[in-house]
């Protein structure tokens, strides 16, 4: 199921991004998705571990954008396991120079109503 969250996020991605604009989106939802107080399975309030897969997959579609532009062969098929493979990318990044740690500047990204999710409206 994340798979296909993820391969349908990305088609709707703006390819338009500078390298830097991209970096930075990479870093806000890094953030987003650090600040979360908890897991897609373990949430204890209802409509949280929506709001968790939200930042989850918007994430992943950057990260996967990004890598791509680093000429990485990248792939959503490989998000079976979505926190093994999120940390691969993120050190093959790093190894090729790019560090995707947020600076003490990076904020997170302004809050997005369920229409303009990654995931879409109407899609669960």
């Amino acid at each position: 199921m994340y798979v296909s969250l993820l391969s349908s996020a990305l088609s709707s991605w703006d390819p338009d991004l500078s390298d830097d604009a991209l970096l930075g989106e990479v870093r806000a939802r890094r953030v987003a998705l650090r600040g979360q107080t908890s897991g897609i399975g373990n949430s204890l309030f209802p409509g949280t571990w929506l709001s968790a897969l939200s930042k989850e997959v918007a994430y992943d579609r950057a990260l996967l954008r990004l890598a791509a532009r680093q000429g990485m062969d990248v792939t959503p098929d490989d998000f079976d396991r979505p926190r093994e493979e999120r940390e691969r990318i993120e050190n093959q990044l790093f190894r090729r120079g790019v560090d995707v740690a947020p600076t003490p500047t990076t904020r997170p990204p302004r809050p997005v109503s369920a229409s303009d999710s990654p995931a879409g409206a109407g899609g669960m």
